[in-house]
């Protein structure tokens, strides 16, 4: 539990973070949904319930009848997680999934107006990154002060500008199905065999372009971080996966790429994944 200046913080994310609910004392996890739908039926589920699982396969098979979305947190399931943190602690901090794949933001704004210990904070990083940041603003605030100013002030200096990831998509079906990927460029991809890569900070996530293979990735990513961040050194790396059959052969590609840099693996969230389809593998950079 943090606690500064006898003030017991608590915090509020959504399960973009990966972040399990208590896995940390202080922070309570709200689930994102999942909107299932065909010309029949329109099915809402919580992407925590323990049986929900996205049947990628089935779906794109059906990809004339079945349509899949993100879908905002309920407001009960946020106006109960404010209820129950506001009375455990004497200050609250919501740190919502990024702006660029969702705007559930705006709704915690309005709802905070009705609780005094509730702070909603414009998070200044891609939502997986609190994986880290929980962990480092303990560290960098439990001796000291705490409020929405400074916090606002850690993330926009320390955070905003050093956290960038790639992600490169096996099976662009998916991509195509929801106009993400053009039909005529993702037919041209295909053909030539090539693979989609994405790029993701705080506010972007956004085609970035395409790869023949792993090595070619690796490689790409290797010339943009030496162009656009000279001076700064990989700190962490996060290996992003949905039980990628090649995740083994990625591990070993990022060590040799940046040997003696702490690399952690995590499962991708489903909200990403319905954004992005199956079959992917991200890396994700935190510099200093």
């Amino acid at each position: 539990m943090i606690s500064c200046k006898s003030k017991k913080i608590g915090f509020i994310v959504d399960s973009a973070s990966c972040i399990k609910q208590n896995q940390y004392d202080d922070v309570y996890v709200v689930p994102l949904c999942i909107n299932i739908s065909n010309d029949e039926t329109n099915k809402i589920y919580r992407d925590t319930d323990k049986n929900f699982t996205l049947d990628f396969d089935k779906i794109i098979k059906q990809k004339d009848k079945i349509n899949v979305t993100t879908a905002q947190t309920p407001v009960s399931d946020m106006i109960e997680a404010c209820k129950i943190m506001s009375e455990k602690y004497d200050e609250v901090y919501v740190l919502p999934i990024s702006r660029c794949l969702s705007s559930c933001i705006d709704t915690w704004k309005v709802i905070e107006k009705n609780f005094p210990k509730i702070n909603v904070i414009q998070y200044k990083d891609f939502c997986i990154g609190l994986n880290w940041d929980i962990s480092l603003i303990k560290h960098n605030f439990e001796t000291t002060r705490i409020d929405k100013n400074l916090l606002n002030d850690f993330f926009e200096k320390k955070i905003k500008n050093n956290r960038l990831g790639f992600a490169i998509v096996n099976d662009i079906s998916w991509l195509m199905k929801g106009g993400r990927l053009g039909l005529f460029k993702g037919s041209i991809t295909k053909l030539l065999g090539l693979k989609p890569m994405i790029f993701f900070n705080h506010d972007l996530f956004i085609y970035h372009a395409v790869a023949r293979n792993y090595k070619n990735f690796f490689d790409k990513i290797s010339k943009y971080l030496e162009k656009n961040f000279p001076k700064k050194k990989i700190n962490r790396i996060l290996v992003l996966h949905n039980n990628d059959n090649n995740l083994e052969i990625i591990k070993k590609m990022v060590q040799n790429n940046w040997p003696n840099v702490v690399l952690e693996i995590i499962n991708l969230p489903t909200v990403f994944l319905v954004h992005t389809g199956p079959n992917i593998i991200g890396i994700y950079f935190d510099l200093v």
